[in-house]
């Protein structure tokens, strides 16, 4: 775990190459310790995802979510908030990418999931709803 952790830590500070490296050394010995669709598998390619994301590499980040999003729906419930989170995140890429169809989508089945199995007040919720809203706001104006 600590390569993954350490690749969040320099991801936000902005060292990209460090970040990178870790995470494939985290991703690296997960696959060589863990079952191919362990759950933590899912999460390298979440922090992939962040990192590119972050960096703008938005279809580097698109492929990292869309792997995450694959592994999790094989070991989670399909209405898991982790699937949700990874929904939202693919709404975040196709937003910067200005596909901001798509990335409703991704933000609306967030915000459906987040409701069925969140608690009316968390801060996820929240966030989905405003990222609805900015997209729809990006949409009438596109």
């Amino acid at each position: 775990m600590i390569h993954s952790y350490l690749g969040l830590l320099h991801c936000d500070s902005r060292q990209w190459l460090l970040s990178l490296k870790h995470y494939e050394q985290a991703l690296a010995l997960y696959k060589r310790h863990l079952i191919n669709n362990h759950p933590t598998i899912a999460l390298i390619h979440d922090g992939l995802g962040t990192l590119y994301l972050t960096k703008g590499e938005f279809r580097a980040a698109q492929r990292e979510y869309e792997r995450c999003l694959e592994l999790q729906l094989r070991v989670l419930p399909a209405n898991h908030p982790d699937v949700a989170g990874t929904y939202n995140n693919l709404g975040g890429v196709f937003n910067e990418l200005g596909q901001y169809e798509q990335a409703l989508l991704y933000h609306l089945e967030a915000f459906a999931i987040a409701t069925a199995t969140l608690p009316n007040e968390h801060s996820d919720i929240k966030l989905y709803q405003h990222n609805i809203m900015e997209t729809k706001r990006k949409l009438s104006q596109s």
